[in-house]
């Protein structure tokens, strides 16, 4: 849903036209540079921008009949999976897979924090967290090298939305927005400093106003397959609650950013809780051998250094019996 093939975007503050190459020294110089909140260039614009978001109800409170909450369950993955893969199909972002299912080396890792959206029983929608790491990196990593390596240099704690799905009957509701902000609770759960997420170019601007994201790379080629445009866009923790009151103060009457990341976040008292039951539940036998085990598993496609980091997550023995069922699976 959220990376649709755009072919032309806005000139970004902080990136540089395609066809002019940059140094190194220029790239770093050009993105470090101060500027100001999108609110503050055009104040009245920013506040009839909020007020057409809020309008239309991509901005607000979660309806009571949907549910948001962390995925703690095999079956929460794996139907929350099956849709990213389904949208993500009928958007010509990746190639149908063979079981229906969307699992990459990063929803292997007990630190990925999947978030789901709930309509009666049925997930809806999905956006997940992954943490970086020496041994497994970000998603976006190949393709916003330069960007996420700068956030590196720094020595901060960085984490990639990613799996941003939702059904189509439900993409002009709210439920972008309460997702990121449960994300945005676990990622202060878990002491970050920064998000990066990849996304069309179309729906940068929602970002970059209403959540207040900043631009972190040109428009490129997302996928070594097909065609899938996408800019970087990041997000500075440290300074969220700030940047809000200082939004809040331009909204006036419309205020809701200070509330939405801290006061009326319901995930930040949630996040510990929700950790700890997602992690104990998914290093299980059961829940890694139907999401990673079978003839086709991510595992046989991982390099040496991915496996070790896996199997020092899973545990050796958890490991073993998976690569184990793997082996037989493929003898048969």
């Amino acid at each position: 849903m959220f990376r649709r093939k755009a072919r032309h975007i806005q000139e970004a503050d902080l990136v540089k036209s395609k066809n002019k190459k940059t140094s190194p020294r220029e790239f770093r110089d050009s993105i470090n540079q101060p500027r100001a909140l999108y609110a503050q260039s055009d104040p009245d614009k920013f506040r009839r921008r909020i007020a057409l978001f809020k309008k239309s109800g991509v901005l607000g409170n979660t309806p009571d009949h949907i549910l948001i909450q962390r995925a703690t369950t095999l079956k929460q993955l794996k139907e929350a999976y099956e849709l990213v893969h389904d949208i993500f199909v009928e958007q010509q972002y990746i190639n149908p897979q063979r079981n229906n299912i969307r699992v990459r080396i990063f929803e292997s890792l007990p630190e990925t924090a999947t978030y789901v959206a709930i309509v009666n029983q049925k997930i809806i929608g999905v956006m997940s967290l992954v943490p970086d790491s020496v041994d497994i990196g970000l998603p976006s990593e190949s393709t916003f090298s330069r960007e996420i390596g700068l956030l590196r240099s720094k020595n901060q704690t960085i984490g990639e939305i990613t799996n941003l799905a939702i059904a189509s009957e439900y993409r002009r509701s709210n439920i972008f927005a309460a997702l990121t902000q449960a994300l945005y609770a676990h990622a202060l759960y878990c002491g970050m400093d920064h998000l990066f997420t990849a996304i069309s170019a179309s729906h940068a601007p929602f970002v970059e106003c209403a959540l207040q994201f900043d631009r972190w790379g040109e428009e490129r080629n997302y996928s070594h397959e097909i065609e899938d445009l996408v800019v970087g866009m990041r997000f500075d923790i440290n300074n969220a609650l700030d940047r809000g009151r200082t939004v809040d103060t331009i909204l006036g009457d419309q205020a809701f950013l200070f509330d939405f990341f801290r006061d009326g976040n319901p995930w930040i008292q949630r996040a510990p809780l929700e950790d700890a039951l997602a992690t104990k539940n998914f290093l299980t036998m059961k829940t890694l051998n139907k999401l990673f085990g079978g003839s086709d598993s991510i595992l046989a496609k991982c390099t040496p250094q991915q496996l070790s980091g896996i199997c020092r997550r899973w545990s050796p023995d958890l490991y073993a019996q998976v690569c184990f069922g793997l082996a037989a699976n493929h003898a048969a």
